[in-house]
């Protein structure tokens, strides 16, 4: 048990370090996928398992989670990563759609897609700096992925250089 305790904190800190830090000011925030995602539509809630940890797809089919995490209202967002696990025995691929801004106004919506391979976790990130131009992200910014068979949304972080 303590073995399986200790490679789980040493794969959790493997993942904390792949996330890209700025300045000793900016500040960094997590939350749980369980408590600020739902399916894209009432169809796909029935491929979700929401655990306290992470929304898993235990179907056998893809299945689209949007989610919508804490307002930093007027704080942007300089780094976004959804933190992302394949429990499966194959390679396959997730695609996100970040979005930033409001329906009301401006926004920005940046597609990705990046390759799992079996049993594996990692971020998808998104840097204002690679990814819009270096023009920081609004302080709304949310996902719409597609999670694959057997692939869990554990955990999504963002980094502000002006913190609340």
């Amino acid at each position: 048990m303590k073995t399986s305790i200790f490679a789980g904190l040493a794969t959790v800190a493997m993942a904390l370090t792949a996330m890209p830090v700025l300045t000793a000011d900016a500040a960094e925030y997590h939350q749980n996928a369980s408590g600020v995602c739902n399916g894209a539509l009432p169809v796909f809630d029935q491929a979700l398992r929401f655990r306290p940890l992470a929304v898993a797809n235990t179907a056998t089919s893809t299945a689209f989670i949007s989610c919508s995490h804490m307002n930093l209202i007027g704080n942007p967002v300089t780094i976004y990563g959804a933190f992302i696990n394949n429990t499966t025995a194959a390679t396959a691929s997730v695609s996100c759609s970040f979005v930033s801004g409001r329906d009301s106004f401006v926004k920005v919506t940046k597609p990705k897609t990046q390759s799992f391979t079996a049993g594996s976790n990692n971020y998808i990130v998104w840097q204002a700096s690679a990814d819009n131009g270096g023009v920081d992200f609004q302080d709304l910014s949310n996902p719409s992925r597609n999670r694959p068979a057997g692939f869990e949304l554990e955990f999504m972080a963002f980094i502000s250089t002006n913190p609340i």
